[in-house]
């Protein structure tokens, strides 16, 4: 390395390196690496390769390493401390935006990005604005309403045409609790395939929606790439609240079997 001076410093720093970098230096984790830095070298350890950082587009063509401010700092600027390098950006995790703004004017920054400023940007998108969550969210509870009344319907139709099938019975001497527990057995298939391959059916649909959003305005993909994650939580709770839909409806028509007049049932079944 012409025109870089090394620094006695006898312990590496440990640097995390792009995928791609270590690829192209055919270094892995635990490799000794040389860092020049303005003209300096800095001994340094490969401590993990990392796919994904902010800001660090990994289809570019440069590399990114990623370690210890202070540390290289103090590598850095030991060898050669007349003339001192520093950071030319600084990412600051504060509650008083407006005084940490305050407090590095002195530095005469050339930009200065805060979070909320980022944020009032992205509300001009009005899918943005309105809110991803909020969207699926009714979507979701319209579903969720449309199969309660999709299964009350089917259930009161079935009820009304396999009348005479329970009336003839309660000929024969079943009991309420005998009627509940045929009319149970024989929806729990349907609500058994129904929402095991609805759930099925769900996390299809939605690995593969994700591939038609995952793009940017400029139809390239977006980095970091999206990454499904199902709330097992709210799915249970759905579970749960079409559990009971379906019991109340079962119990709803066990009680309009017993409601009807056995005689009248069989005289319709004769005609």
């Amino acid at each position: 390395m012409r025109g870089i001076r090394p620094i006695a410093d006898a312990k590496p720093a440990l640097v995390y390196l792009a995928a791609a970098t270590a690829k192209a230096l055919d270094v892995k984790t635990g490799d000794a690496v040389m860092l020049g830095v303005g003209g300096r070298s800095v001994a340094a350890s490969v401590a993990g390769i990392l796919d994904y950082f902010p800001t660090y587009q990994p289809a570019s063509n440069s590399g990114i390493v990623v370690l210890n401010a202070s540390r290289l700092s103090t590598a850095v600027n030991s060898a050669m401390p007349d003339q001192p390098l520093g950071p030319n950006e600084a990412w600051f995790a504060t509650r008083q935006s407006g005084a940490t703004r305050d407090a590095l004017k002195p530095l005469a920054p050339i930009a200065i990005e805060t979070r909320d400023a980022v944020r009032a940007v992205q509300q001009d998108d009005p899918l943005i604005a309105a809110g991803w969550a909020g969207i699926l969210a009714i979507a979701f509870g319209a579903v969720l309403l449309l199969s309660a009344i999709g299964f009350i319907v089917y259930s009161y139709l079935t009820a009304q045409q396999r009348a005479l099938e329970f009336a003839i019975l309660r000929t024969l001497g079943f009991s309420k609790p005998q009627i509940f527990s045929v009319v149970l057995f024989e929806h729990l298939f349907v609500i058994v395939a129904g929402m095991g391959l609805g759930t099925g059916v769900g996390l299809r649909v939605g690995r593969l929606m994700l591939a038609f959003l995952g793009v940017d305005e400029k139809g390239g993909q977006v980095v970091p790439p999206f990454i499904q994650r199902v709330s097992w939580t709210e799915v249970f709770v759905v579970w749960g609240i079409l559990g009971t839909v379906f019991v109340a409806t079962i119990a709803a028509v066990v009680a309009l079997y017993f409601r009807l007049a056995v005689s009248r049932a069989l005289r319709i079944g004769d005609v």
